[in-house]
């Protein structure tokens, strides 16, 4: 503080020197006249003038200076707050990461016990691919896809996947808000609300079946980890209850939940490289691949309606319109959505109608 005020003594002094110069230059008329009063009185008059003059000039500095670095200070401020996100952000992919590793980690420890425990277990010789199914081993295969129709019965642990009513609320929002970001950033680009919609409807198209088809293969794979417990003569000695299977199967999707969500969406990623470097799409992304997965997994999927192609009949008990008016669909904008079992609507999706001519 106090270097600085000696600076700003010295750009004084400099300031009124500099207005006595020019005082001098410029009023030569008055210094001649100055012949004709005292010494003492053309010394008052004169540095009075400069004095003024110099002050006028340390004032526009001063202005100027604060100006200036306040603009500096305003741009250093706009660098670090985008360091910060930055650093957050990569804070939260390395937590993820992290929850991944935890989680395969786990599931390699577990694996490892189950082999040990089929190994201390297995008496007999793995019958062979050409073998005919027994009745037993039918009737558990029977059960087993019964079983994994109703994921979550009464007694298996709560896996803390949010239940349908949550995930609308949740979907909901997702348009709200990073669909509305990411639509307007993209328009920066597109120059096009059209186009930019129906990028990011395609987008979550594309997220939404690769959630699904991830969690069918999860299914698949569970079915066939149990199915190789029950071979041969034992299969009624080593035979599950449901309970036991949907708790197996909970706990698989359960854990490799995390894992399912990365690779969801660095998939999307890499087939989009030119949209990846849009901040506000990449949230849009994060997003959807979370609520489809969990979409996906419930004791009672969820599914998504992406609606009628172009030109077919709008069906206003299934979708809103967007802005346009009319009986006919130009394209979606946002899905439907379901429940798979019953077809229960949970929310209206929207379509932007062909516009109706109005003669």
């Amino acid at each position: 503080m106090s270097t600085t005020r000696l600076l700003d003594f010295v750009a004084a002094l400099g300031f009124v020197l500099i207005g006595c110069i020019v005082y001098t230059h410029i009023n030569t008329k008055d210094c001649l006249e100055f012949k004709s009063i005292s010494l003492l009185e053309r010394a008052v008059i004169w540095i009075a003038n400069a004095v003024i003059f110099g002050i006028v000039l340390l004032v526009s500095y001063k202005t100027l200076s604060d100006v200036w670095n306040q603009h500096r200070y305003q741009e250093e401020n706009n660098e670090l707050k985008t360091k910060i996100e930055r650093y957050q952000e990569e804070n939260n992919e390395l937590k993820t990461k992290i929850e991944r590793y935890q989680e395969e980690n786990n599931e390699l420890k577990t694996e490892i016990e189950r082999l040990q425990e089929q190994i201390k277990g297995n008496d007999e010789p793995t019958p062979t691919k050409n073998e005919e199914e027994s009745e037993e081993r039918k009737e558990f295969r029977k059960d087993l896809n019964n079983a994994l129709r109703n994921l979550r019965p009464a007694g298996v642990p709560d896996i803390e996947i949010p239940r349908p009513h949550k995930l609308k609320e949740e979907f909901a929002d997702l348009h709200e808000k990073e669909w509305t970001s990411a639509l307007k950033s993209l328009q920066k680009t597109t120059k096009s609300e059209d186009m930019s919609i129906r990028m990011l409807l395609q987008t979550l198209r594309d997220i939404y079946s690769s959630c699904c088809n991830y969690s069918n293969d999860e299914k698949e794979e569970a079915m066939q980890s149990l199915l190789m417990r029950i071979t041969g003569d034992n299969v009624a000695k080593k035979k599950l209850n449901e309970q036991q299977m949907m708790a197996e199967v909970c706990k698989q999707q359960n854990r490799s939940t995390a894992r399912a969500i990365e690779e969801i969406r660095e998939s999307v990623f890499d087939k989009n490289p030119e949209l990846v470097i849009d901040h506000l799409w990449k949230k849009y992304v994060e997003r959807s691949v979370k609520i489809c997965r969990l979409m996906s997994i419930q004791s009672k999927p969820m599914l998504l309606d992406f609606g009628p192609e172009q030109n077919a009949d709008l069906n206003p008990s299934i979708f809103t319109t967007y802005k346009a008016t009319g009986s006919k669909v130009n394209f979606v904008v946002w899905p439907a959505m379901f429940m798979q079992e019953n077809r229960e609507l949970l929310s209206k999706g929207i379509v932007e109608p062909i516009e109706r001519n109005i003669h």
